[in-house]
C-alpha cells in the first residue's frame, strides 16, 4: 500500500473523530497528529492550515452522502417513497460512518467554509429543497420552508442515533429504522 496514501487517510481518520468529538475550536494540530500517530509537520504537507483539513474533510465527507442520496433515487415515485429513500441513505451512511454524521452536523456552519465546501453544501440542499417542494407540489408535505423540514427531519434523526449509540440496542434494530423512518415522515407530511 502506498505510504503517502497511508498517513493521508490516518490524519483524515484522526481529524475526523476529533471533530466530531471535540469540534473544531476544541481539537489541537498536534491531538490530530497524535491521534494519527504522526508528526505534526506531516499534516502539514497534505493540508495547508488546519481550516483547509476542516474544508478537506466536508467536501467529502458531504460529497459522498450526497452519492448516497442520489443513487437509485426514486425519482417517478410519491414523496413517501423518495423520503423513504432519503431516510435508509441516510441510515447507512450513519452506519457506516457516524463520525462524519456528527462532523457534518457540527461543521456546517458558514464561518469556516471555503467556496467550494459551500457549492457542495448548496448542491445537496438543492437536491433535498427539489424534494420537499415536490411533496408540498403533491399535497403530501407541510407548507414550510424546505429548509427548515430539512433541519427538523434531519436533527431528530441525528438525536435518535445519538441516543442509539449510547444504549442498549434492541433486539429489532430493523423495526427502530423503520419507527424513526415514520416519525420523521409524520414531521413533515401533511395528514388528512
Amino acid at each position: 500500500m502506498n505510504k503517502t496514501l497511508d498517513k493521508r487517510t490516518q490524519i483524515v481518520e484522526a481529524s475526523l473523530a476529533l471533530f466530531a468529538e471535540r469540534g473544531f475550536d476544541g481539537t489541537t494540530v498536534p491531538e490530530i497528529a497524535q491521534r494519527a500517530n504522526v508528526g505534526a509537520g506531516t499534516i502539514y504537507r497534505y493540508f495547508s492550515s488546519k481550516e483547509a483539513l476542516v474544508n478537506a474533510l466536508f467536501q467529502d465527507r458531504l460529497a459522498k452522502l450526497h452519492q448516497a442520496f442520489e443513487q437509485d433515487f426514486p425519482g417517478s415515485s410519491d414523496s413517501r417513497a423518495q423520503f423513504h429513500h432519503i431516510m435508509s441513505r441516510l441510515s447507512r451512511f450513519a452506519e457506516t460512518d457516524l463520525n462524519a454524521l456528527h462532523f457534518i452536523d457540527t461543521h456546517y456552519y458558514f464561518r469556516l467554509l471555503d467556496e467550494q465546501s459551500l457549492k457542495i453544501y448548496r448542491e445537496l440542499f438543492d437536491l433535498l429543497d427539489r424534494f420537499i417542494l415536490s411533496g408540498q407540489q403533491q399535497g403530501m408535505i407541510k407548507d414550510i420552508p424546505a429548509h427548515t423540514l430539512i433541519l427538523m427531519v434531519f436533527g431528530a434523526f441525528l438525536g435518535m442515533y445519538k441516543q442509539r449509540m449510547t444504549s442498549i440496542t434492541m433486539a429489532d434494530e430493523d423495526a427502530l429504522l423503520r419507527q424513526v423512518d415514520q416519525c420523521c415522515w409524520d414531521l413533515i407530511a401533511v395528514h388528512i
